[in-house]
């Protein structure tokens, strides 16, 4: 039973990831809404290219995209410039990166749902209080943010469980700037320099490289055992060539 067991420094992590998510969904929901409703209303020929740029960090690997967010975030990136310049706290390595990490990679799913809701409202209601005098603001408030309860249930849904289950943004972190841990992400002795005369005892060839490590120890010389590693696997590629296809 000890192993099921939390103790105060699992705590401290569970409060802060739920905590990220929280500021961060709220900060994507007041963000997103007028981005969201403005692409819902708009015609302009440019909004294909906004669309597409909300939609983004769907389809970029979260590593990459946050990689790119460090260059930018970093003392010698533009935003890092900025806020240094301005007296403001670094963003590495601090909460606040988190979250500027967080809404980023999070945006679509908050953004996308929005944009639905807002876009299925009928529009002759919209016209109907536009008759009666109703401004844009006040159709806003009135009209549509309250047949969109749907759609901001789905977006602080989507937009919390995505960013409380996303690894991929502190990964980067972790990994271009940090890779080590102190010893306590990763194990240090990856870091250590290799020994050229010494084989560390966990590394064992394992069975499936078996065919090509008879390989290398056939061939005397190196380059000629890298071609004939290379050509084994180029001749599975071959073989089907080979074979003529007749029509009967």
């Amino acid at each position: 039973m000890d192993c099921l067991m939390i103790n105060s420094s699992d705590w401290t992590a569970l409060t802060l990831t739920f905590e990220l998510a929280l500021i961060s969904t709220i900060i994507l929901l007041v963000i997103g809404t007028p981005i969201a409703w403005w692409l819902s209303q708009t015609k302009v020929r440019f909004k294909f290219l906004i669309e597409t740029m909300v939609a983004l960090p769907i389809v970029l690997p979260p590593t990459v995209l946050g990689f790119y967010l460090l260059i930018f975030l970093g003392p010698q990136g533009s935003v890092g410039k900025l806020v240094s310049y301005l007296g403001g706290p670094s963003l590495i390595f601090s909460f606040t990166g988190l979250v500027l990490g967080s809404i980023v990679y999070s945006m679509p799913f908050v953004i996308q749902p929005l944009q639905h809701a807002f876009s299925v409202i009928d529009k002759r209601a919209d016209e109907t209080a536009a008759t009666i005098g109703f401004s844009r603001l006040r159709r806003f408030f009135y009209l549509f943010l309250p047949l969109s309860k749907t759609g901001y249930l789905s977006a602080f849904v989507l937009g919390f469980a995505h960013t409380l289950g996303e690894f991929g943004i502190v990964f980067s972190f972790i990994m271009f700037f940090f890779p080590e841990g102190g010893g306590y992400m990763l194990e240090l002795a990856n870091f250590e320099e290799a020994n050229p005369l010494s084989t560390p005892e966990h590394i064992a060839p394992v069975w499936y490289y078996s065919p090509y490590y008879a390989m290398l120890r056939a061939v005397p010389d190196k380059l000629g055992g890298l071609l004939v590693m290379a050509a084994a696997i180029a001749i599975l590629f071959v073989v089907p060539t080979l074979f003529t296809k007749f029509d009967l």
